[in-house]
C-alpha cells in the first residue's frame, strides 16, 4: 500500500470520528455542526474558491453554505447553527488549527478567527475521489435519511443502494420536500 492510500484511509477514519455533541431540549440526535462544516469546506475546495492556501476564515460564502446546510437538520436540530462552534472544536480533533485573528493560539470558540488546515488533509482535499469518499461518508454516518436525501438532491448524485429499500423508512411526502429542499440549495 502506498504513501497516498494510508492518508486517505487514514483521514476518512477521523472522518468517522467526529464526536458530535447529543441534542437536548427541543434538539435530537447528534449535532450537525462538524459535518456540515466538512461538508462547507469540501465544497470549497472542489469550487477551488476560499482555500487557496491551508488557511481559511469565516467569510460571508461560508456561513452562506453553512446556513443552507443548516435548513436541511431543521426538522431535528431547530436551534440556530452556531458556525463558531465547529470551527474552534474541529481543531481538536486536529484537522486545522485554530487561531487568533493575530495569528495566536485560540482558546475558545469566541476568539478563533483563522484556522489552518492540517497538511496533510488539505492535500486530500485537492483530491476529486477523497472529496467524493468524504461527502458519502459524512452524509450516511451523520444525516437522517430525509436529510441524506436532501444533500444528495443538492449534490446532484444519487448513490448505490439509495432507492426502494431506503424508501420503505421514508414517507413519500418527506422525502420529496427533502429532495425540493436540495433542488432549491443547489439553485441558490
Amino acid at each position: 500500500m502506498n504513501d497516498i492510500d494510508e492518508k486517505n484511509r487514514h483521514w476518512l477514519g477521523r472522518l468517522t470520528a467526529l464526536r458530535p455533541a447529543i441534542g437536548r431540549g427541543n434538539t435530537h440526535g447528534k449535532a450537525p455542526h462538524k459535518p456540515l462544516l466538512l461538508l462547507c469546506l469540501i465544497d470549497m475546495a472542489e469550487a477551488g474558491t476560499g482555500l487557496d492556501g491551508r488557511t481559511f476564515v469565516r467569510t460571508p460564502s461560508l456561513v452562506l453554505r453553512f446556513r443552507m446546510y443548516g435548513s436541511f437538520v431543521a426538522n431535528r436540530w431547530p436551534t440556530k447553527l452556531d458556525l463558531r462552534l465547529p470551527f474552534f472544536h474541529l481543531s481538536s480533533q486536529n484537522f486545522w488549527s485554530a487561531f487568533t485573528a493575530d495569528m495566536r493560539p485560540a482558546t475558545s470558540p469566541d476568539d478563533c478567527a483563522v484556522c489552518e488546515l492540517d497538511r496533510d488533509f488539505h492535500a486530500l482535499l485537492a483530491d476529486p475521489d477523497f472529496r467524493l469518499k468524504a461527502r458519502l461518508l459524512l452524509i450516511s454516518r451523520y444525516f437522517e435519511p430525509t436529510e441524506q436525501a436532501a444533500f444528495y438532491e443538492s449534490f446532484g448524485f444519487s448513490p448505490p443502494g439509495f432507492g426502494p429499500a431506503v424508501g420503505e423508512t421514508l414517507v413519500a411526502e418527506g422525502l420529496e420536500a427533502a429532495k425540493q429542499k436540495g433542488r432549491s440549495a443547489n439553485f441558490r
